[in-house]
C-alpha cells in the first residue's frame, strides 16, 4: 500500500479498534477483583478529601456526609488492608464516578470497563509507535499492534482487569518514554519518562523495573560512547529524572504521603511475597499452594496460552538479538536502534527470572506477569523481520519462501481470531495446541468465575416468579453480588441471595475438575466454546418455565 495512504490507514485502523472495543464493553461481566479495586479508589479518594482544608470540604459535601465517612473505619486508608496497592488508576476513576454522579451499580461498572479499555487503547497506540520507531515501518507497526490485540488471554482482560491489564498498559507507555529517553536523554524526555514510570509504579510496584532498566541502559550506552563526551550533562539529566520520579510517585500514591520510604518498602516486600493470599492453584493436574509453586509455573502457563506462532517468532527474535550482540559485542549498544532489542528482551525476561529467584506468589494463570508480554512481543516482531528477510540457500525455495511466511501469518491470525470469536466473551480461557485435549482437567480455567453473569441471565429469563432465591455459594459470593448489578433493575430486584441452601431455588456452581458439584444433573450449563465453565442447578424450579435461552459462547 502506498505511503500516501499511511495517515488514512492508521487513523482508520485505530478508529475501528476504538469503536469495536467500545461496542464490546457490554458483553463482559464484572471480574472478581473489581469490587475490591473500586473500594481502593474510594478509600484513596476519601483520604485525599480528608487532606483538604475544612473550608474546601464543606463546599464539596455536607457536614453530615463528612461525619458519616469519618465514622467508617473500614474505609480509612491507614487501616484498609489493600492500602499497599497502587491507586493511580482506581483513584481518578473513583473521582470521575463522583463527578459524573454515577449511582446505579451497573452504570458504575460499565464506566469502569470503558475506562479500562481506553487505558489499554492508549497502550495500543504506544505499542504501534514503539514498532514504528524501531523498525521504521508503519505497516509492520499496525501488524504488530494487531498481534497484541489478537492475544486471546489478554483480550477480555483489556475490558475488566483493572490490575494486570491496566499495569500492562502503563508498562507499554513507560517503555515508549524509556526508549525516547535512552535514545536522546534530554530534560523533556526525562520529565515524560519520570511521569510515565511514576504512574506505572503507582499502578503496580513491579513498575520499578523500568527505572532500573532505564538507568542501566543509560550507563551502558554512555560506557560505549553513545552520547559523545557530554557525561556531565547526562548526569544532570539523570538526577533530574530521578528527582522527578520520586516526587511524582509520591504525589500519585496517597499511601506514600505520610511515610514515603517506610510505606514504599512495605509495599515492595508485600509485592515480592504476597503472603496475604493463601489460596491454591491448579497446575498440571495438581492443586498447589500459591506459596509453593514450581519454578516453571509462569513459563508453563505462557507456553500453553500464547498463540504458537508468536512463541516461534519470539524464539527467532531472541536468537537474532543475541547473535547481533555476539557479532558486535557491546558496540551494539552504540547503534541508534539495535540496542532496543536487548532492552525489550531484558524487560521481558528479567521479571520472569525475578519471579523464579524470589519464589514470588502468583495467582491462577500468569496474569500478574501480563506486563512482560508486550516487550516479548516486540522481540517476536524482531524475529518476524529476521524471518522475512532470510534468504534460503536453494533458489527454488527462495521463490516460494515469502509467500509461505505470509500464508503462515495469515493462517495464524485466522485461527486465533476464530478461537476468540468461538470463546467470546470468555477469551481468557484460551489454550493453544500445546495444552492437553481437555485443559480444564489439568489447569485453572474460568478462575474468575466470569460465567456467573450468563448463569444469572439464564435464571431470570427462565423463571418468572416475582422472587427467585440464588444460593449464596461462598466461593462465588462476591461474583454473585457484583454480577447481579449488571442485570436490568427489574430483573435485579427479583434475585435474592439466599444463605440457606434448603430455601434456595437455584445454585450456580463453577465447573472445576477437582471440585465436582454435589448436586444432580444441572438444568443449564454455561460454555466457553466447548468448555463447560458453570452449571445452574434447579433445586425448586418454577412451575412455568420462561422462554428457551442459551449461554454457549460463540453461538
Amino acid at each position: 500500500m502506498p505511503d500516501r495512504y499511511r495517515r488514512a490507514v492508521v487513523v482508520a485502523f485505530f478508529g475501528c479498534l476504538l469503536a469495536g472495543g467500545l461496542g464490546l464493553v457490554r458483553d463482559y461481566g464484572v471480574s472478581f477483583d473489581e469490587g475490591t479495586q473500586r473500594i481502593l479508589g474510594q478509600v484513596s479518594l476519601l483520604y485525599v478529601f480528608q487532606q483538604l482544608p475544612a473550608s474546601w470540604q464543606q463546599r464539596l459535601i455536607t457536614p453530615d456526609a463528612a461525619a458519616a465517612m469519618a465514622n467508617r473505619p473500614d474505609r480509612q486508608l491507614k487501616t484498609y488492608i489493600e492500602r499497599d496497592h497502587g491507586a493511580a488508576f482506581d483513584l481518578p476513576v473513583a473521582a470521575a464516578e463522583q463527578v459524573l454522579r454515577l449511582r446505579d451499580e451497573r452504570q458504575v461498572y460499565l464506566f469502569r470497563h470503558v475506562c479500562n479499555f481506553l487505558v489499554c487503547f492508549a497502550a495500543f497506540i504506544s505499542f504501534y509507535r514503539l514498532v514504528l520507531q524501531r523498525f521504521g515501518s508503519w505497516r509492520l507497526g499496525l501488524f504488530a499492534t494487531l498481534l497484541l490485540v489478537l492475544t486471546p488471554r489478554l483480550f477480555a482482560d483489556y475490558f475488566y482487569n483493572d490490575k494486570d491489564a491496566v499495569f500492562l498498559a502503563a508498562f507499554v507507555v513507560a517503555t515508549g518514554t524509556a526508549v525516547a529517553f535512552i535514545r536522546q536523554p534530554t530534560n523533556k524526555a526525562a520529565a515524560w519518562h519520570a511521569l510515565a514510570c511514576a504512574l506505572a509504579i503507582d499502578v503496580r510496584m513491579m513498575g520499578v523495573l523500568l527505572p532500573a532498566a532505564t538507568l542501566a541502559f543509560l550507563a551502558l550506552r554512555a560506557g560505549v560512547g553513545a552520547y559523545g563526551q557530554s557525561k556531565a550533562l547526562l548526569l544532570r539529566v539523570v538526577v533530574l529524572y530521578s528527582a522527578l520520579l520520586v516526587g511524582l510517585a509520591i504525589i500519585f500514591w496517597p499511601f506514600l504521603w505520610e511515610a514515603p520510604l517506610p510505606n514504599f518498602l512495605l509495599a515492595f516486600r508485600n509485592m515480592s511475597h504476597f503472603y496475604r493470599w493463601r489460596g491454591s492453584v491448579f497446575y498440571q493436574g495438581q492443586l498447589i499452594p500459591g506459596t509453593h509453586l514450581p519454578w516453571h509455573y509462569a513459563l508453563g502457563w505462557m507456553a500453553i496460552t500464547t498463540p504458537p506462532l508468536y512463541i516461534g517468532l519470539f524464539a527467532v527474535g531472541a536468537g537474532a538479538a543475541l547473535a547481533s550482540l555476539v557479532r558486535h559485542r557491546w558496540q551494539l549498544l552504540a547503534d541508534k536502534v539495535a540496542w532496543q532489542d536487548l532492552f525489550f528482551l531484558s524487560l521481558g525476561v528479567a521479571p520472569l527470572v525475578a519471579v523464579i529467584f524470589f519464589h514470588s506468589v502468583l495467582y491462577t494463570g500468569w496474569r500478574q506477569l501480563y506486563f512482560v508480554y508486550p516487550p516479548l512481543l516486540l522481540v517476536a516482531v524482531r524475529g518476524l523481520v529476521a524471518a522475512w528477510h532470510w534468504q534460503p540457500a536453494w533458489a527454488a525455495l527462495r521463490r516460494g519462501y515469502r509467500p509461505l511466511v505470509g500464508a503462515l501469518l495469515a493462517a495464524s491470525l485466522v485461527a486465533t481470531t476464530t478461537s476468540m470469536a468461538r470463546l467470546h466473551p470468555y477469551e481468557h480461557v484460551y489454550f493453544n495446541a500445546f495444552a492437553p485435549t481437555h485443559p480444564e482437567r489439568y489447569y485453572d480455567a474460568d478462575y474468575w468465575f466470569m460465567g456467573t453473569l450468563d448463569g444469572l441471565k439464564w435464571v431470570v429469563q427462565h423463571d418468572s416468579r416475582p422472587q427467585v432465591r440464588i444460593y449464596q455459594l461462598g466461593r462465588i459470593e462476591e461474583m454473585l453480588l457484583l454480577n447481579r448489578f449488571m442485570l436490568p433493575p427489574a430483573e435485579r430486584a427479583r434475585l435474592v441471595l439466599e444463605p440457606n441452601l434448603a430455601a434456595a431455588d437455584y445454585v450456580l456452581y463453577p465447573c472445576e475438575y477437582l471440585r465436582p458439584a454435589p448436586f444432580p444433573t444441572p438444568c443449564h450449563s454455561v460454555y466457553a466454546g466447548s468448555m463447560r465453565i458453570l452449571d445452574v442447578f434447579c433445586l425448586r424450579p418454577a412451575a412455568t418455565p420462561g422462554p428457551r435461552a442459551t449461554s454457549r459462547a460463540g453461538e
